[in-house]
């Protein structure tokens, strides 16, 4: 009998323990963000990891041992670091304007980037600066031995000598459709990709010369 109820009891036991790994690896990506473990996504062409966060955790910090003040997401998670309490607070209001809540790297952790729940924030936010620029003209060229992703002459961002990185980073751009940049605090502070609305082109007509009346 004693038997019977230890083999029942194995049984159940190895059973508990597939269930538990079906439901892990099942589980969604939220679940897996908010116990704070990054999450990898195997999209085409693109090796990411994301950490999710609550965005009305985040907060402005003023860590006086170090002489800085930082953007941090619970559990204790920077995002980014300011110069200026200004930089900070507009930093701020664009996070909790768009939900923001997820920080995501390249697979290589050279590029960071945020979405909205797996997706690309859409908007702009008035008053702020933004550089635009179309994602498919983008190209990623080594240009006087150094790597970067441009728009033509402009340069949006540089990678050093780092190729795939800056393969990886243009790849991404262009899966998420970015194709706005904004940066607030320099390149080292709070660079934030969006995608805004785009005008429709305006076709170009002739000019028309006006129609003199000839003399009576």
């Amino acid at each position: 009998m004693k038997r019977n109820i230890l083999l029942v009891a194995v049984v159940l036991g190895a059973l508990l323990a597939v269930i538990s790994e079906a439901a892990t690896a099942g589980a969604s990506e939220t679940h897996l963000q908010i116990q704070n473990q990054a999450v990898n996504r195997n999209r085409p062409g693109v090796g990411e990891q994301c950490i999710y966060f609550d965005p009305g955790s985040v907060h402005i910090g003023h860590f006086i041992d170090r002489g800085s003040i930082e953007l941090v997401a619970a559990p204790l998670r920077t995002l980014s670091t300011f110069d200026k309490g200004d930089d900070a607070a507009r930093s701020l209001k664009i996070i909790r304007y768009f939900g923001i809540n997820e920080l995501c790297l390249t697979g290589n952790s050279k590029f960071s980037y945020m979405l909205v729940s797996g997706k690309v924030p859409k908007g702009n936010i008035p008053g702020e600066k933004y550089v635009s620029f179309n994602p498919d003209q983008l190209k990623a060229e080594r240009i006087a031995g150094e790597w970067r992703i441009a728009n033509g002459r402009s340069v949006l961002f540089r990678f050093g000598t780092d190729e795939v990185a800056a393969r990886q980073a243009l790849r991404v751009i262009q899966y998420y459709g970015f194709n706005a940049k904004c940066a607030i605090g320099g390149e080292k502070g709070f660079v934030f990709l969006c995608a805004v609305p785009q005008l429709p082109s305006i076709q170009k007509r002739p000019y028309l010369e006006a129609k003199v009346a000839p003399d009576r």
